[in-house]
């Protein structure tokens, strides 16, 4: 299996087709898209907006690349959220959005990865900043996504 990373630090919502579309013209379609985006948007952006935005986006996707397995990997939480005035809301936009779009994947055949012990109270999961996440937090994402990636694979055969 061949993977690639598809992103860059800091990025948001809106460069996700921009970013797929170059990445397919350069290597042509993936067999499978792990998509972990979207919490760079959540204090500038509000929640039914970019569930909407997402929603589009996730279709687009879904026929652009009838062939690759979408995999959502859950937003996750942070210990600070840079520029939002009330972090609490956030967190709650965090799961409305994260819960929407692992309907739409699933809808589409695709799968979800869930960190259910990625949490914000886990203060050596993240960095000092409280924003990304340490080696050991690093650790427990891929973990989850190697698992997804292995059972997909599994299934595909």
């Amino acid at each position: 299996m061949e993977i690639r990373w598809m992103g860059k630090r800091g990025m948001t919502w809106p460069e996700l087709v921009p970013t797929v579309a170059e990445a397919v013209w350069q290597y042509g379609p993936p067999e499978a898209l792990i998509l972990q985006l979207g919490e760079n948007d959540l204090p500038a952006q509000r929640g039914n907006e970019l569930r909407r935005m997402m929603a589009a986006d996730l279709q687009v996707l879904g026929h652009r690349l009838p062939r690759t397995c979408l995999i959502w990997s859950a937003l996750l939480q942070r210990r600070c959220w840079r520029g939002a005035r009330d972090a609490k809301k956030v967190d709650e936009a965090r799961k409305k959005v994260s819960a929407m779009a692992a309907r739409a994947v699933l809808q589409m055949g695709g799968r979800v990865v869930n960190h259910p012990g990625l949490v914000h109270s886990k203060e050596e999961l993240f960095r000092p900043d409280g924003v990304h996440l340490s080696s050991a937090g690093l650790d427990m994402w891929l973990d989850g996504v190697r698992s997804a990636l292995v059972e997909w694979q599994a299934e595909s055969q």
